[in-house]
């Protein structure tokens, strides 16, 4: 359910996490934990959500106000919404039976994608593809920079 239930997810890591200094209690009623009870929440969503196949997160940059972190956020929902012709886009798509012309080959494979906890605030999305039949894979590494 969760991958099919919505298109895109977005994931602004908490203030807890690289910008303590703008995490507080006093302008929301609503938030009872502390810092370190905030990162591991943040952490438990993130691995909830991190299998979503268009999950992007949003960390914390030093120096960044909150407008240019949700800019960050808008640029990657349109990036999502609107094909651009300076960034490469893949699209992928489900088919049971597809009848190819004579003059195409067709190559079926299986393809396992791991996502990998970021240990660098500086790359975005991190993954890792296996590709291939039986025996005869190949691993190629992602990584998003910001």
């Amino acid at each position: 359910m969760r991958d099919d239930r919505y298109d895109l997810v977005m994931h602004l890591v908490t203030t807890a996490d690289g910008a303590e200094e703008f995490y507080t209690k006093s302008n929301n009623n609503a938030r009872s934990e502390g810092l370190e009870l905030a990162r591991e929440l943040d952490q438990k969503t993130m691995a909830v959500w991190s299998a979503h196949p268009h999950f992007h997160v949003i960390p914390n940059v030093p120096g960044e106000t909150f407008q240019q972190k949700v800019n960050r956020c808008i640029h990657a929902i349109e990036d999502y919404i609107k094909p651009c012709s300076s960034s490469l886009r893949t699209k992928r798509f489900l088919v049971s039976q597809v009848k190819f012309p004579g003059d195409l080959t067709k190559e079926t494979f299986d393809m396992r994608v791991n996502f990998l906890r970021k240990r660098n605030r500086n790359i975005e999305e991190d993954k890792l593809v296996r590709r291939g039949n039986n025996d005869s894979n190949i691993y190629i590494r992602w990584t998003k920079k910001i």
